[in-house]
């Protein structure tokens, strides 16, 4: 038995058997009822992320990376400095004074001051020790999963200065990174470190209001980590269930009408398996003449793709093991490699990071890489609280360019996150994970961790005029799980 299975209680996307309702108008003859697909709003707001950008075709790769941490400051610095007060005060008799740069600090004087985090980590790797090690003959620094060591510290910058700040319980080391915008508020001791009592993030931006004059419920699928390639068997089964319940090929009829009503779908990132040619035993010179493993995998992808684009649009972003740049942004995939789905309008290449509007709810996610990338050099365990973070902080990226590579930006940061989203997804996690956040004003995000689809054969649903969502899972039962559900 073949069934799609929705984790977390709400049966909306379950796939269930014959519908009795449906069995009885084949028996007397009636026509099958007419499904349509839902026609709604689309708009794509990623031009920032996008090389015919001006900004990053004037500038790519001509500048030092030091620029993009100073317009990320000055992009950001405004709306702290606001809050801060807001926060503490600032500015009123008996109240903290609000600095403007760091070399205005007085020894002793409580104050605010906004400024960029570095942390230093004695456990970063470093490529001055790898080429030392490497002259010497001696084994590189082995390679960790995590950085993080209790010796870490926080210093704080600003175009004037630095200054190593005290940790606290509001402000451990370990749940922070490099490159974070953020206001604290303290006095400096007389070993010339800054002691921390408070501090604050970024503020959510404006949010545009969702349509309540919305006349019918609108989804949009988010899947991730296809991962199509030698060690995929497993997945192609449901990534075929997939394709079929998106066009309406598989449940009953009351599942085709909601499975009509999923205006888009968004590919985050990873289609295509992780491949390490440093265990390739073919020698180098040997390969010119040899087909790519991946050529293969590419056209069954290819294939699936084709299919999938013949129900509804589909938004294809690349992930770390895709053939895109590495650094981030990273560009849409060439149309070369997608032949025969290519030919359909449907199918779109987009930007990672994307930032696009569907029925008047904007979307803005990554295929996974920030989260990572943060996972790697902070203590925090949990990805989907690294994802609500980076909202929080009010940046994609934050460790981009010290840990993660990106472009050299010179006349802004287009990873500052100015306006909320309704919507905010990272892809290529362990496990699904959902939550609503509400900011100050009343903006409502729905917090989003797509699981990789090769692992857990999971895509999630969202719906764009509640903002809900579930995990609709897809795979082949066992006798077992058969008999529990029948009994249920």
């Amino acid at each position: 038995m073949m069934a799609g299975i929705p984790q977390g209680g709400d049966a909306t996307g379950l796939l269930s058997g014959p519908d009795e309702a449906l069995l009885a108008r084949i028996e007397s003859g009636a026509a099958h009822p007419k499904v349509e697909r839902s026609e709604v709003e689309y708009t794509n707001n990623s031009s920032r992320f996008s090389t015919a950008d001006p900004a990053m075709k004037n500038d790519a790769f001509r500048t030092q990376f030091a620029q993009i941490y100073y317009m990320r400051l000055i992009q950001m610095k405004k709306a702290l400095r606001a809050a801060a007060a807001s926060r503490w005060g600032c500015g009123t008799a008996g109240n903290p004074r609000l600095v403007d740069q760091l070399l205005e600090i007085k020894p002793g004087e409580r104050c605010a001051i906004v400024g960029t985090l570095y942390k230093e980590m004695s456990l970063k790797p470093n490529i001055l020790d790898e080429h030392h090690a490497r002259e010497k003959y001696e084994a590189p620094p082995p390679s960790r999963s995590k950085y993080h060591s209790p010796d870490d510290s926080l210093v704080l910058e600003d175009q004037s200065g630095r200054v190593a700040l005290q940790s606290s319980d509001k402000f451990a080391a370990g749940d922070l990174v490099t490159g974070v915008v953020v206001a604290v508020l303290g006095h400096e001791t007389a070993a010339g470190e800054f002691l921390i009592e408070d501090v604050c993030f970024h503020q959510p931006g404006p949010q545009q209001g969702i349509p309540e004059d919305a006349p019918d419920d609108v989804f949009v699928a988010l899947i991730s980590g296809l991962c199509v390639g030698p060690d995929s068997g497993d997945s192609m089964l449901p990534l075929q269930m997939f394709i079929d319940y998106v066009s309406g090929e598989l449940g009953s009829v009351g599942e085709q009408v909601h499975a009509a009503k999923i205006a888009r779908v968004i590919i985050a990132g990873n289609i295509i398996e992780h491949v390490d040619r440093d265990a390739e035993d073919v020698a180098a010179y040997k390969q010119r003449g040899i087909e790519a493993k991946t050529v293969g995998h590419m056209r069954e992808l290819d294939d699936a793709l084709a299919q999938l684009t013949t129900a509804a649009p589909v938004d294809v972003m690349p992930g770390s093991n895709d053939p895109s740049n590495l650094t981030v942004p990273q560009q849409p995939m060439h149309r070369c490699m997608f032949p025969r789905s290519a030919s359909s309008s449907l199918l779109r290449g987009v930007t990672n990071p994307y930032d696009f509007s569907v029925h008047g709810a904007n979307f803005l996610g990554t295929s996974g890489q920030g989260v990572d990338d943060i996972y790697r050099f902070s203590a925090m365990e949990d990805r989907h609280k690294i994802l609500a973070s980076t909202l929080a902080w009010g940046h994609l990226f934050p460790t981009a360019p010290d840990t993660l590579p990106c472009f050299p930006f010179f006349k802004q940061d287009p990873f500052v996150i100015d306006n909320t989203p309704h919507v905010y997804f990272a892809g290529n996690q362990p496990s699904y994970s959902s939550e609503l956040v509400v900011g100050p004003t009343g903006q409502q995000t729905r917090i989003i961790s797509i699981p990789t689809f090769a692992t857990t054969m999971t895509a999630v649903i969202v719906n764009t005029r509640t903002l809900e969502s579930y995990p609709i899972s897809f795979g082949v039962l066992d006798d077992d799980t058969t008999d529990q559900m029948e009994e249920a």
